[in-house]
């Protein structure tokens, strides 16, 4: 922190915000411009929000919760402007991404230009809805809540830049991280195979549940390749065998060895051969 700068305050209105709220923090107190505190006006909410700012205000002493009734985000502005201690103040919406330079380049025009208010544009970032959903499982669910989830695997194309931010950078940036899947066709759909074996004991390697519909509706129908008859003719849709393969793949198998028959009539898989 440079000397002589002075204490911006952000006052940030937060309700019923679980799911955006921890990215919005971590891009606050990520800021280059370090003399800041941060006011986070909970206005009643009946989620998970209250924690989280319980927990910022824990860990960085920049940060300050003060937990009041419903009044609506106006009132909690004004609630905020009323206890900062800052010779500037900014307002943050708490699902905002912040620039870890905004707070920096704000005070710098101000100054350069003798303002007494400066204002910025800002950029949509599209979120998918399926990252929306899975945040919000992964916070609420029984079994998860209150876990970081750190072993899910995804296609590869999902680390894909070449169109702007990846899908996997979007994801990390609402708390959702993901490990590449390892995308070799033949030894995953091996393994995918393995899985339908039964163990010695007798017991199913993997179960599928009838909520499973879209492994229900697509993996009954994956045929071979005309052009390879090891891998398998995913051109009609792929989305799901490849997730199969994936976990699969992250998670091999050895084959169960299978009993030699008295009289072999066909062994495509080469389970026979010597």
């Amino acid at each position: 922190m440079r000397e002589n700068e002075p204490l911006i305050s952000i006052i940030v209105p937060v309700y019923n915000v679980a799911s955006y709220l921890e990215a919005c923090l971590e891009a606050i107190a990520g800021q280059t411009y370090e003399n800041i505190e941060v006011l986070l006006m909970d206005d009643g909410s009946t989620d998970e929000s209250p924690d989280i700012c319980d927990a910022f205000v824990r860990k960085d002493s920049r940060f300050h919760v003060y937990h009041d009734p419903n009044g609506g985000i106006s009132a909690a502005r004004n609630r905020g402007l009323k206890r900062m201690s800052g010779e500037y103040f900014m307002f943050s919406d708490s699902d905002d991404l912040s620039h870890p330079e905004l707070v920096e380049r704000l005070y710098r025009t101000m100054v350069d230009y003798s303002a007494d208010m400066v204002m910025c544009d800002y950029r949509d970032i599209p979120q998918s809805a399926d990252i929306t959903y899975i945040r919000q499982f992964e916070q609420e669910h029984p079994w998860l809540r209150g876990r970081r989830i750190t072993d899910s695997v995804a296609d590869p194309a999902i680390w894909d830049r070449s169109r702007g931010e990846s899908i996997a950078e979007t994801a990390a940036r609402y708390g959702i991280y993901f490990t590449p899947g390892d995308n070799r066709r033949i030894p995953g759909w091996m393994q995918v195979h393995y899985r339908f074996q039964f163990d010695a004991n007798g017991y199913a390697r993997m179960y599928v549940f009838n909520t499973c519909k879209a492994f229900l509706r697509t993996i009954p129908l994956m045929m071979y390749a005309a052009s390879d008859p090891e891998d398998l003719d995913t051109r009609l849709e792929d989305h799901c065998p490849d997730e199969v393969r994936y976990m699969c793949m992250s998670r091999p198998v050895t084959p169960v060895a299978a009993a030699e028959p008295e009289l072999i009539l066909s062994d495509p898989l080469n389970q026979f051969t010597k």
